[in-house]
């Protein structure tokens, strides 16, 4: 692949170009089928062979990469480097800088927004595997409801494309 340049999938008859980066978003004609369709980038998950970090990290290398599709691996592996991260950064800063007085000291504050955009990112990827719409992410915050959408990211994710682009577990096998 090009510098500069993106990988799409058309919809219809499943077939790769290529083409610049800022064509993303704009709609064209499939080269091979003619369908008109929406230019959505192909998304890169890790490999399976990946390291389980590298999910993680992933997380921050699409920081608000709302398009696409993550794999649950892909998503659980994120998430818990997440939870194990602000752990460590709760008491490193109730240690050090409030005496255990206050749990969301300022490190962690800072860990909070640095960190919001891309885990409601990787949770709207992960809702698109589902074929579900990135905005459903607000059901978490609903009490109850947030069961459902705890059960949603479990959920195994579409098989082929959908309309949020590749299967994200193909790429990985």
């Amino acid at each position: 692949m090009k510098n500069g340049s993106m990988r799409f999938k058309c919809p219809f008859c499943g077939q790769i170009s290529e083409g610049p980066a800022q064509y993303a978003g704009t709609e064209e004609n499939c080269p091979s089928c003619g369908k008109r369709f929406q230019l959505v980038a192909m998304s890169e998950p890790p490999s399976a062979s990946s390291n389980c970090l590298m999910c993680y990290w992933g997380m921050f290398k699409r920081y608000v990469g709302f398009r696409g599709r993550a794999a649950r691996r892909e998503f659980w592996w994120a998430i818990l480097f997440h939870t194990i991260a602000t752990a460590i950064i709760v008491v490193i800063d109730g240690a050090v800088f409030s005496g255990y007085r206050d749990p969301q000291g300022l490190l962690v504050q800072i860990y909070f927004f640095a960190t919001l955009l891309p885990v409601l990112a990787i949770q709207s990827r992960r809702l698109h595997d589902t074929n579900k719409s990135g905005w459903w992410v607000l059901l978490s915050i609903v009490p109850v409801l947030n069961i459902v959408y705890i059960v949603w990211l479990a959920t195994t994710g579409d098989k082929g494309c959908n309309r949020f682009g590749e299967d994200s577990n193909a790429i990985n096998h």
